[in-house]
Order: C-alpha cells, then sequence, then structure tokens
C-alpha cells in the first residue's frame, strides 16, 4: 500500500511539473500576454548575461505592440496568436481537469533562473515607479515625458498596463501633433532596484533622397487594339466630324521615361525632410505644394520603408503644363485710367516652383507707349525666405487738366523705369505670428518737359492682424511705412506712413435671405514728408479716391479717408447685392497748407457675371454732382 501511495504521488508531481512547464510564465501570472481589441501589452523578464553577473540592476521589459491585425506593421501578431492557441489547445487536453493559476511548481523543482524571474515578477506587482526616462529619442521634450506619466498615473504604483497604454497613446498625440506622424512608443523597460521605467520610442528618419517623384501621363486605351494613345493621337484616329468628351475615354497613366520638371530636393527642402533626420510631415507646406499649380494630379503620396529602416516619401503626380497665357483688363495707380494687359507666364522653370513672367499693358488712347515688366517669383511654397524680382518700365502719360501753362504741363509725369526686390516674408516680423513683406526699390522718373528724379525707397508692410469680435463681427489692420530719398545735387530724404483698419458687422437677416445685412466700415490715413516723389504723391492721390470725383486724382501727400458701406443680399438674383455708401476724404497736397473736403453718398450693385465680380455705383457729391462708377473685384473685407 505505501509503495502505491509513493507511486501516485510520483505521478501527480509529474504531471504537475508537465503542466507547469506547458502552460507559458504568462498563464500562471496576472502580467502575461494581454489580447484587447486592438492592442496588446508584452512583459518580458530581461535574463541576460549582465543581469545574471549583477552588473546592473533587475529589469522588467514591457513591449507595446500597436495592433494591425497581421499586417508586416505586426511583426508580432503571429507570436501572439501562436503563443495564445498553443494555450488554448494545451488548456483544453491537459489542464481541463485542474485549476492550473493555484497549481504552482515546488521551489525545490524550480532552477535558479525561473526563481530570479518569479522574484522579479514578485517584484513588478509590488514594487511602485518613481521615475521615468527616455531612451532613443532625438525629438521628444522630458516635460512631455512627464506629463504624460502623470495624467496616466505612472508614478507612486505598480507598473500597470493601462496606465503604460495611456502614456503610449498620450506621447503618440504629442507626436501627430508636431508632424511626426510615423514615431511612436514600443517599449518600457523596468529597473526594479532604483525605481525607474525607461520609454523606448521608435523614431524613423529620412531617407539619403528623403522624396521620390515619378511623373505619369494620362493615355487613352483604344477601343479597338488594347493601344495607348495620347488624346491627340486618339483624335486623329476619329472622322474630323466626330466629337468626343474625355470622361467618356478609358483612360490609364503611365510613368514617363524622362524625369519631370519639378526637382525632389526642391520639395524636400520646402518640407524640411533631411537624410538622417527624424520624417516629420508639414501640414501648411504641403497645403502650399498641392495650390502651388505644379501638379495636376496627386495619384499616390505615401511615406515608404526603404531596405535600410530608412524612410522615403514617394509621390506619384502628373504635372501641369509649365507655360501660361493670360490677359485682361486693368486700372492704372497712378492715373486710374483703363487698360488692357497680356501676360505670358513660365512656371517651375528652375523645379522649384519658381516663375518667369512677361507683362505688357497699354491703355484705352492711343498715345502712349506700352508698359513692360519682367518678374521672377519664388515664393518657396509659402516658406520663410521667398522672393520676387521686377524689372519695369512703366508708361504714365499724366494729364492735369486742360491748362495751356507750360510750368503744368511740364511737371506732368510721363514714365518710370527700374527694379525692385521683394522679400515675401519677413522672418523677423513673423516669429510674432505677424505677416508682412519688405521691399526695395531704384528707379528713375521722367516728366513731359524733360525732369527726372532718381529715388531709392525701401518699403516694410504689415499685416493684415485680424480679430474676431463679438456678434461674429471681424476687424483687421494693416500699414505700409516708406523711406527714402530722392537723388539730386543733395540728397532730399522723405518718408510715409499708411494705416488702414476695417471692420464688417453682420446685422438682420431678410426674411426670404440666409445672407445677413452687412454693415462695414474702411477708415485709412496717410501721412508723408515734404520730399515725396512725384510719382508717390501722384500714386496715393488715386488710392485716396472716394466715389463721383472722376478725373480729380490730386497729388497728395497727407490724407484721412473713410467709407461706411450697408450690403443687402438681392434673394432674388444669385451672387447680387445693393449697396448703400457714404464716403468721405480730407486730403493735403505737397507743399500745401490747407485740407481740401469731399463727400458723397449713393447706390451701387454687385453682381457676378462667369466667376468674374462686377461693381456699379452712382453716387451724390456735397458740391451738388452726380457721378457713375464702373469697376471689377469684390469689395473689402475684414
Amino acid at each position: 500500500m505505501k509503495t502505491i501511495t509513493t507511486h501516485l504521488a510520483s505521478i501527480v508531481l509529474l504531471v504537475s511539473f508537465i503542466c507547469a512547464n506547458a502552460l507559458t510564465p504568462q498563464a500562471r501570472s496576472n502580467h502575461g500576454i494581454i489580447i484587447t481589441k486592438d492592442e496588446e501589452v508584452l512583459i518580458h523578464v530581461s535574463d541576460d548575461d549582465s543581469l545574471r553577473k549583477g552588473a546592473c540592476a533587475s529589469q522588467l521589459t514591457v513591449r507595446v505592440v500597436r495592433g494591425g491585425g497581421g499586417s508586416s506593421a505586426n511583426p508580432l501578431s503571429n507570436l501572439k496568436n501562436f503563443v495564445f492557441k498553443a494555450f488554448q489547445n494545451l488548456s483544453s487536453t491537459l489542464t481541463k481537469p485542474f485549476t492550473f493559476r493555484s497549481i504552482k511548481k515546488p521551489s525545490i523543482l524550480q532552477s535558479p533562473r525561473e526563481r530570479r524571474e518569479n522574484k522579479l515578477q514578485e517584484q513588478l506587482r509590488t514594487v511602485p515607479i518613481e521615475n521615468v526616462i527616455v531612451r532613443n529619442s532625438t525629438v521628444l521634450p522630458k516635460e512631455v515625458v512627464d506629463m504624460a506619466a502623470k495624467r496616466a498615473g505612472l508614478f507612486g504604483r505598480p507598473l500597470q498596463t493601462e496606465a503604460v497604454q495611456e502614456v503610449a497613446n498620450s506621447l503618440k498625440q504629442w507626436y501627430e501633433t508636431n508632424g511626426f506622424v510615423l514615431h511612436n512608443m514600443i517599449g518600457v523597460s523596468v529597473q526594479v532596484e532604483n525605481r525607474t521605467a525607461e520609454l523606448a520610442m521608435e523614431e524613423p528618419v529620412s531617407s539619403k533622397h528623403p522624396i521620390s517623384i515619378t511623373c505619369c501621363r494620362e493615355m487613352v486605351i483604344d477601343p479597338n487594339d488594347g493601344s495607348l494613345l495620347t488624346l491627340k493621337q486618339y483624335r486623329d484616329t476619329l472622322p474630323k466630324e466626330s466629337k468626343i468628351k474625355k470622361s467618356d475615354l478609358n483612360t490609364t497613366f503611365v510613368p514617363i521615361a524622362s524625369a519631370g520638371k519639378t526637382k525632389p530636393n526642391r520639395i524636400a527642402s520646402a518640407m524640411g525632410l533631411s537624410p538622417g533626420k527624424s520624417f516629420r510631415w508639414n501640414t501648411y507646406t504641403w497645403n502650399r505644394i498641392m495650390q502651388s499649380g505644379l501638379f495636376r494630379q496627386f495619384l499616390k503620396v505615401a511615406p515608404e520603408r526603404m531596405p535600410d529602416g530608412t524612410v522615403q516619401l514617394q509621390m506619384v503626380v502628373e504635372e501641369a503644363e509649365q507655360r501660361n497665357l493670360e490677359y485682361g483688363v486693368t486700372k492704372s495707380q497712378y492715373t486710374d485710367g483703363w487698360g488692357g494687359e497680356v501676360d505670358f507666364s513660365h512656371k517651375n522653370i528652375l523645379g522649384g516652383g519658381e516663375c518667369l513672367t512677361v507683362s505688357i499693358r497699354k491703355g484705352a488712347t492711343r498715345k502712349g507707349g506700352p508698359s513692360v515688366k519682367l518678374q521672377f517669383l519664388d515664393e518657396k511654397f509659402g516658406m520663410p525666405g521667398g522672393y520676387d524680382v521686377q524689372v519695369f518700365s512703366d508708361y504714365i502719360g499724366e494729364n492735369q487738366g486742360e491748362s495751356d501753362e507750360e510750368d503744368l504741363k511740364d511737371k506732368n509725369l510721363l514714365g518710370r523705369k527700374g527694379i525692385s526686390f521683394n522679400l515675401l516674408r519677413n522672418s523677423i516680423v513673423e516669429k510674432y505670428g505677424i505677416p508682412s513683406m519688405a521691399s526695395a526699390c531704384l528707379e528713375r522718373t521722367s516728366t513731359k518737359g524733360g525732369l527726372h528724379e532718381s529715388v531709392g525707397s525701401t518699403t516694410l508692410s504689415i499685416g493684415p492682424i485680424s480679430k474676431q469680435l463679438p456678434l461674429q463681427a471681424r476687424t483687421n489692420i494693416f500699414g505700409k511705412f516708406t523711406i527714402g530719398t530722392q537723388f539730386t545735387d543733395t540728397l532730399l530724404p522723405f518718408s510715409s506712413v499708411t494705416a488702414t483698419t476695417r471692420q464688417t458687422v453682420p446685422l438682420a437677416s431678410l426674411s426670404e435671405s440666409k445672407q445677413p445685412i452687412v454693415l462695414a466700415l474702411q477708415h485709412a490715413v496717410t501721412v508723408s514728408t515734404s520730399g515725396l516723389p512725384s510719382h508717390e504723391a501722384k500714386s496715393q492721390g488715386v488710392a485716396c479716391k472716394i466715389r463721383g470725383y472722376r478725373g480729380e486724382n490730386d497729388r497728395i501727400a497727407t490724407a484721412l479717408v473713410g467709407t461706411t458701406e450697408l450690403r443687402f443680399p438681392l434673394p432674388r438674383l444669385e451672387d447680387a447685392k445693393l449697396i448703400v455708401f457714404g464716403d468721405w476724404c480730407a486730403s493735403q497736397a505737397p507743399c500745401s497748407s490747407s485740407f481740401g473736403r469731399r463727400a458723397s453718398v449713393g447706390l451701387g450693385i454687385r453682381k457676378s457675371f462667369q466667376g468674374m465680380p462686377l461693381k456699379y455705383d452712382v453716387s451724390y457729391t456735397k458740391e451738388g454732382k452726380f457721378g457713375v462708377f464702373f469697376g471689377f473685384g469684390p469689395d473689402f473685407d475684414a
């Protein structure tokens, strides 16, 4: 009987040993593989040589794996499924009659390694976390990590899988907010002896070539033989009288053998992507690239992993036409006269969005020559450093009145020639969040009497600075400050300051219209010194013009101008408005001590025709005269 009892006891011990080893350590602990709907946390007990020799603190590793459902982005998904299924199979065959969480291998049968692991797991369940550090991160601030750990409740208690996952989510949110869309937290090592959690981050860097661009061409698939033809080639195969619609054709995109006009390094520079640096997505710049007109279509834009582990942004695009011809009507900023304009532009001329434009303008009268301007523009996709260079020859052709005085005729402006450089975004001012532009200009003007003025000037434009007011009202302010000098026998310095403010206030809506009645206000003040050049004074006179005073655009050095409008939507006419306005101006001519005053009231109609906003105003001046005003463009807004 004693022998039978001894054999039974041995069999029970053997079965318990087999079951205890068949079950993974995770099945015997509350810190095993935790499988949720879309995340998993794996806690692994480290057992390296340094740990066995006691060279470093005891460690427990927690690996955070983001769900992906077996995709290549989740390399542990197969391991998770294998371990979980193996556990299920073993549970159904060996452990069904027993409660194995209560079965513990006798200490006498445990190896030193198993005893050490059990001790570390017990410490993990009891040792509170007092500090958090980050390794292998070049962009994550320490204060962000501490804030995430505090919000997750990681400090002051043993490591909890829910807290680890919350920290990972918080850091991922910070990464995405700051453009590091591929960065995330992949694990945490717990140093039990000093009670420190060390976070492990994955921060991919850009490859040697941060961006690759593959240009494609849209081709028509011939329905007869399946060959690929350009749209022009396909039209040539059809009868001349046949009409085709592109939407009815079966087309596909085919990569072209030659490289496109756009240079990948210029796009990478604008996006801020450098080899070996963290991959960072700049949404603002990308939107500017999409709106630049360089590409007709974006077929694919995606970051791809390279064999060396770096990231490359791969773009498959169809480039837009580079050359463009436009024509239209314009108004002179010196005489307020109408004229025609033709612009020829060549975009992306150097592969980075640059544009070379030639503009030719001609007044409505037969007299006088054309105005010609050559412009080179590089906006750098809205980033700081964008610039604009212009070489111009403007015909002004001023005619001041019908007087026969030779002195007056001699002072009529004939034209101006010169060169200007514009810095589109002034980084000194824009670091405070204020849009600005700085420019410098060298020019020479001439009059009909043969007089000349050589002028050098610099201008700083600031704004508009906008602000939202109560009741959905808006306001903004912008200004321009110019300093320069005239090069005569002696230097004659001058300066000019202009400030403009605008407000729009929505009022009650009409019963038949969803658009409200809008009260719009605009006021501007201009102050100049006595040395202001003649063409600058003439330009300020045109800018201070009010409705009803046609043909009386005098030279102005100082002025205060105001406009008030009530804008009524017309429900029965689409995109139409009725305007009730009042204009006033107090101005002073150069070298004059008296102020002239003008004022007018009137009605106007606004209507869009084929996308072009048209204006027509009828005014009544304080002198009792009626006048009409016709123009293009939208009304001012805040």
